[in-house]
């Protein structure tokens, strides 16, 4: 009888300890959340207020990814991609 008052209260603190740790965790995930949100807030800002995305035409960026390795110029000059 002693034993099993013993082990439901052991078993009772455990509980009340894994809900701790998880608020905590919670609370830990939730303010990291928001800061990234600010810092991509910041960066969104950023990239807006400047030139804008880098961006190339379809045909020269497959090339660059297929070819990665390539050095050969004549990849790389619009005349030969379409």
């Amino acid at each position: 009888m002693l034993f099993t008052a013993l082990r439901s209260q052991t078993m009772k603190i455990n509980e009340i300890k894994m809900k701790l740790k998880v608020k905590y965790c919670a609370d830990v995930l939730r303010s990291a959340f928001a800061e990234l949100q600010i810092d991509m807030s910041e960066v969104t800002n950023d990239i807006l207020a400047s030139s804008g995305l880098p961006f190339r035409e379809y045909g020269d960026y497959s090339v660059r990814v297929l070819f990665a390795n390539d050095r050969w110029p004549c990849y790389f000059t619009p005349e030969y991609v379409s």
